[in-house]
C-alpha cells in the first residue's frame, strides 16, 4: 500500500496506524479522520501521503463501482412512452392496409374447409362405412384365378379360352 522508495524507519509506526485509519474509514463509509500526530506526519512525509491518497482513491473507485445508479435521467420515461405510442400508431396504420381484410377472409375460409372435412369424415364413418362388407371390397378387385391346370388337356383348354377372350 505504501510507497517504499526510501527506507525510512521513522514511518514504520505510522504506517500501521494510517492503514488502520484508512480501513476503518472504508468500513464506516466516512471520510478519513486522523489524529493530530498522524496529520502532522502526513504533512511532512511525502511517502505516507502518497500511500494514503492512493488508498483513498482506490476506496472511492471501489465505492463508485459498487453503487447502484440513482435512477433514470429526467425525461427518460417520457421518451420511452413516446416511442411506444409511435410504434403503436405504425402498427395501427398497418392493420388498416389492403391485405388485412384478405387475411381475415383467408382464415375464415380455412376454418370453414376444416369444418367441412370434419363433417364429411363423420358422415362417411357413421353412414357409409358400416354398410360396406368384405364381399363388396373383394368384388371391386378382381381376384386372379389361382387354380393351375393339372393335366395337359386342362392347359390346352385354358389356352383356347384365353384365345377366345381376345
Amino acid at each position: 500500500m505504501w510507497n517504499t522508495k526510501k527506507n525510512n524507519t521513522e514511518c514504520e509506526p505510522y504506517e500501521v496506524r494510517l492503514a488502520d485509519a484508512v480501513d476503518g474509514a472504508a468500513e464506516r463509509g466516512q471520510d478519513l479522520s486522523l489524529g493530530a500526530d498522524l496529520a502532522a506526519h502526513l504533512a511532512t512525509c511525502a511517502n505516507c501521503r502518497e500511500g494514503v491518497e492512493g488508498a483513498e482513491l482506490s476506496r472511492a473507485l471501489l465505492r463508485w463501482g459498487l453503487e447502484p445508479t440513482m435512477g433514470a435521467r429526467p425525461g427518460f420515461m417520457a421518451r420511452v412512452f413516446a416511442a411506444i405510442r409511435a410504434e403503436e400508431e405504425i402498427q395501427t396504420a398497418q392493420k388498416t392496409s389492403f391485405w388485412r381484410p384478405l387475411e381475415h377472409l383467408a382464415s375464415r375460409v380455412a376454418l370453414a374447409a376444416c369444418a367441412a372435412v370434419m363433417v364429411m369424415s363423420f358422415y362417411i364413418y357413421a353412414f357409409v362405412a358400416p354398410h360396406a362388407t368384405s364381399q363388396d371390397v373383394t368384388e371391386l378387385v378382381q381376384q386372379p384365378d389361382t387354380q393351375q391346370p393339372q393335366t395337359p388337356d386342362e392347359v390346352l383348354i385354358s389356352l383356347a379360352e384365353r384365345a377366345n377372350v381376345r
